[in-house]
């Protein structure tokens, strides 16, 4: 059975926060995968910019962690098309417009038909207010709360 882990990095050492999604694939592979700017990097805040997928973020840091979570096969090859798909044609970056790290990850595995609607960037939610809602922050504080 494929698994699904999402890890968060808030306070990491270069200051911003990222999350990015694990996955444990049917051959036993792990990868990481994660969305941002293309020329994150450089040294400068890119809160516009063009996107990249990344199937690279399997050592990048985080602090807070869903842990592993299985899925079922169908759920794998939807979420598989839904990052094969972004890879190939990414969409741009943009956190005013509540396209970042967080509402890719959530998206994916709303169309995967992981989690629920109601728990994903919706359409009706004001563009900022996705970025205010979901984010490293918020995620990293809901993965404390329910380790409690």
């Amino acid at each position: 059975m494929p698994t699904i882990e999402i890890r968060v990095d808030t306070c990491g050492t270069d200051g911003l926060p990222h999350t990015f999604i694990v996955i444990e694939h049917q051959n036993g592979e792990t990868k990481g995968y994660g969305f941002g700017p293309l020329h994150s990097g450089d040294g400068n805040i890119h809160f516009i910019d063009e996107g990249i997928v990344k199937d690279t973020e399997l050592n990048f840091e985080y602090q807070q962690s869903s842990g592993k979570l299985e899925i079922s096969n169908e759920q794998y090859g939807k979420l598989m098309d839904y990052i094969n798909r972004t890879t190939l044609n990414p969409p741009g970056y943009n956190i005013p417009a509540g396209v970042q790290c967080s509402t890719w990850v959530l998206r994916g595995l709303y169309e995967a038909g992981v989690i629920p609607s109601l728990l994903s960037p919706s359409p009706w939610l004001s563009s900022i207010l996705d970025s205010m809602l979901f984010n490293p922050y918020w995620q990293g504080v809901g993965f404390m709360i329910d380790k409690v």
